[in-house]
């Protein structure tokens, strides 16, 4: 009996053991199996080319950024840069783009991937990949929550690609009724960020659909700051804003609203003034994880930590693209766009508030204005303007000769 007893308790501590084994071997195996990536799917899009517009791409990786860190597949991601900022001739740091100095992540690396880039980025391939209809397209369902998200240039009901075409306020307005005829979303989140980016939908009236613009119509969205080596501005004033609040946000219930909206009331911090437009659902009720998932909260104390927290440094250039007269925009501009300087801490003293005051108004007289695309078109037209008045007086010139010698 004594040696049937031992034997029982013997098989049950195998049986233990097997049954802990197994267990930690599933733990194991859940672990290491990849979590489901959530039903989200965004269009991602900087449609400026030419160096000066470097801004507009770094735009389009603070977004990109975000998703990727939290879980968001390129798989489900187009990201549209119509220019090779990494690797022009003019960037001293190869293969790498910075908000924030060398000091710094890239925010361009071997693993951001480029859906279309340079001449691929056209009108046609944004709205073709948005809907489904191109080789590289998001395929969202009814069940998803479509982001898009446009940085360029751009002014009243419409939005520029690479100075070239444009898409309307009507085409924004056409784009997502398609989308919500064809069941592809279930919550769509379109952000502007350009000059009278609000304009761009006007003609919006789709149901779940968030709309935000960085500024109205007659107001310029501005650079936020600027790189010395580089020499020129890195990113928009409310897209470093937005990164900067989503950075520091620990919140998982925290809106839409806390982050985009409520940040930026008022005119003082962008220069212009936040527009809205809620079709049935609004920015307040909706979680931000809706749109950008569930907070990767060690890879955002990171990113936070490669996007400084600072107002506006006063060296900040207006990143601005007039409708018209460009040069008198210019000369206009000239006698006011000048940026906010950074706040003095309470503790700081009369003699520095008096330095930066003379510093902000010797920048009246000498601030530097971002070369736009128009501004460059303007100087072409006026050269080849100049070079066939020329040819015309010569024209005249050798006509009046020959005209004397018949006489003669």
């Amino acid at each position: 009996m004594r040696l049937l007893r031992v034997l029982r308790s013997q098989w049950i501590q195998v049986l233990l053991c097997l049954l802990l084994s197994l267990h930690r071997t599933s733990c194991v195996l859940a672990s290491e199996s990849p979590p489901t990536p959530p039903n989200i799917h965004a269009v991602i899009v900087s449609s400026s080319r030419y160096w000066f517009n470097y801004r507009h791409a770094m735009n389009a990786l603070a977004i990109y950024r975000i998703l990727k860190d939290n879980g968001v597949p390129d798989s489900q991601i187009i990201l549209m840069i119509a220019d090779e900022y990494a690797t022009n001739a003019r960037n001293p740091f190869k293969n790498g783009l910075y908000a924030n100095g060398v000091d710094n992540a890239s925010w361009y690396n071997q693993d951001t991937e480029i859906d279309y880039r340079g001449a691929d980025v056209t009108v046609k391939s944004f709205l073709d990949a948005t809907v489904g209809a191109a080789p590289r397209s998001i395929q969202s369902d009814s069940d998803s929550n479509l982001l898009i998200y446009v940085s360029g240039h751009g002014g009243d009901q419409f939005f520029k690609f690479q100075d070239e075409e444009e898409v309307t306020s009507q085409d924004v307005a056409n784009l997502l009724e398609t989308l919500s005829e064809r069941k592809r979303f279930k919550k769509a989140l379109f952000i502007a960020d350009t000059c009278q980016a609000f304009t761009l939908f006007d003609k919006v009236e789709t149901n779940n659909v968030l709309a935000l613009g960085t500024s109205l119509k007659g107001e310029n969205a501005y650079a936020h700051h600027s790189d010395p080596v580089l020499g020129l501005s890195v990113i928009e004033r409310w897209t470093h804003g937005f990164a900067n609040q989503y950075a520091r946000s620990s919140d998982p219930k925290t809106t839409l609203d806390q982050l985009m909206v409520r940040p930026f009331k008022g005119k003082t911090a962008l220069g212009a003034h936040v527009g809205i437009k809620e079709n049935s659902i609004r920015f307040k009720d909706v979680l931000a994880s809706d749109f950008f998932g569930t907070k990767n909260h060690q890879k955002q104390q990171q990113r936070r930590q490669s996007i400084k927290h600072q107002a506006a440094p006063a060296e900040a250039l207006p990143s601005f693209d007039p409708d018209l007269s460009p040069i008198k925009q210019n000369l206009h501009l000239l006698g006011k766009s000048v940026t906010t300087a950074d706040k003095k801490d309470k503790g700081a003293d009369r003699k520095d508030e008096t330095a930066r005051k003379k510093r902000d108004h010797d920048l009246v007289d000498n601030v530097s204005l971002e070369p736009t695309d128009a501004s460059f078109s303007a100087l072409v037209f006026g050269f080849f303007g100049c070079l066939l008045f020329a040819q015309v007086v010569e024209r005249h010139r050798q006509k009046k000769g020959a005209t004397h010698i018949e006489g003669s």
